[in-house]
């Protein structure tokens, strides 16, 4: 996520906290046989863990009013790619808690939605070994023809913000 991107999410949430977006996430591709305990935790730590703990602090600070959160899950939970088993769970986790929350938190006036991007080009995914061979072959499946960027998501919040609250669903 860009400084500016952060800055943006950082001062909307200090002038208006009535949102907030989960976009913390970390990833790493590893066969069965490289997993281990170190990297499960950190990822389901900062995926899971923070997301759960972030929306918890949310909540509290939406004063009864309600509000929306806004979760940020991967494709990667449904296309399970080789090699994710743990990010792929984490983000597989990530659309359980969204459609958990949204159930829960709803009868509070809280909206909980995920926007789940496909390869979004990032300094992050770039550092994949593989990613250049991923790009090309989403960019021949996509109608694009293209990756995704961060600013594709950014389009998602700004309709999944509460500003447009009474056109969506919930979860």
């Amino acid at each position: 996520m860009s400084l500016t991107r952060k800055l943006v999410i950082y001062l909307a949430l200090e002038l208006d906290r009535s949102w907030t977006e989960n976009n913390a996430g970390v990833f790493a591709y590893l066969p069965l046989q490289d997993v281990n305990e170190k990297e499960f935790h950190r990822q389901f730590d900062t995926n899971v863990l923070g997301l759960l703990l972030t929306s918890k602090r949310a909540v509290k600070q939406f004063s009864g009013k309600g509000g929306c959160i806004i979760n940020i899950g991967s494709v990667a939970s449904t296309l399970t790619p080789p090699a994710s088993s743990i990010y792929a769970s984490t983000k597989s986790a990530v659309d359980s808690i969204t459609r958990v929350l949204a159930k829960e938190l709803g009868p509070r006036n809280v909206r909980v939605n995920s926007i789940n991007p496909g390869v979004i080009d990032t300094e992050g995914a770039r550092v994949m070994e593989t990613y250049e061979q991923v790009a090309k072959a989403i960019k021949a499946l996509t109608p694009l023809g293209r990756t995704g960027v961060p600013e594709d998501i950014g389009l998602g919040d700004r309709l999944l913000s509460p500003s447009h609250a009474d056109l969506h669903q919930l979860g």
